[in-house]
């Protein structure tokens, strides 16, 4: 096996021309170059979800070092416009990047509905447990509020992060 993981998505391959290359995890919005590597089908599935436990993990460190103060949140996080700009960045260097930054975004966004946080999955998941422990079912009056107040707090939030993005 030749693919060793410290801390980042790496790999030691045979390219298509039968040459060794190294690969590397990368960063959304860095300069970026790929060469196309032909791994056997099950192979390339396991490194597929590697990959996703991968950017997993470096969102929850990512939240650690912002809540520590190690990593500055304007460096750290952005809402839709910060999205929308390293995706055009990411165009700029062609197919394979835009297609490496929507499995980013996407695996981004399904980490971010599943916490517990008013107004995504994550909450109504927590509704649904509190309404299996009481038997009986919640005020979706409360629930309604609730999910409409953390909506509220989270386009605002988006706001606030893509301008600390911009400005900061």
């Amino acid at each position: 096996e030749n693919y060793k993981k410290d801390n980042e998505y790496q790999g030691t391959y045979e390219d298509t021309d039968g040459q060794i290359i190294d690969i590397h995890g990368i960063g959304l919005g860095m300069s970026i170059s790929y060469k196309q590597v032909k791994l056997p089908f099950f192979k390339a599935i396991g490194h597929s979800f590697e990959f996703g436990w991968d950017e997993i993990s470096l969102i929850f460190k990512t939240f650690a070092q912002v809540f520590t103060g190690q990593a500055k949140v304007s460096e750290s996080l952005g809402g839709t416009i910060s999205a929308i700009s390293v995706l055009s960045q990411l165009a700029q260097n062609g197919f394979m990047a835009v297609m490496y930054g929507l499995c980013v975004l996407s695996i981004s966004i399904g980490v971010m509905n599943l916490l517990p946080f008013p107004a995504l999955d994550g909450c109504r998941i927590v509704f649904c447990i509190v309404e299996w422990i009481r038997g009986k079912p919640n005020n979706r009056k409360i629930e309604g509020i609730i999910s409409i107040a953390g909506l509220v707090f989270l386009i605002t939030m988006a706001i606030v992060f893509d301008l600390l993005h911009f400005l900061g």
